[in-house]
């Protein structure tokens, strides 16, 4: 059975921490979170311009893995 989890809150909350934490556990098999959008070769660089794309490119990559199969937070 396939299953996403949405995980909101704050920044700097653990989102991320939960998340892995899940993923290390074997409940889920994969998360997707907007901030990995700005994750770049040379680091991390926000643009707050690009928010709504970054929501867009997360939602796909949710749709992608779930058609795929995957649990995913």
């Amino acid at each position: 059975m396939k299953v996403l989890l949405l995980i909101r809150g704050a920044p700097g909350a653990g989102k991320t921490t939960i998340a892995e934490a899940l993923i290390m556990g074997h409940l889920f098999d994969v998360y997707h979170e907007a901030d990995k959008f700005f994750q770049g070769p040379t680091g991390y660089k926000f643009q707050p311009e690009l928010i709504p794309e970054a929501h867009r490119w997360c939602r796909d990559k949710v749709g992608e893995s779930m058609q795929a199969g995957y649990s995913v937070i």
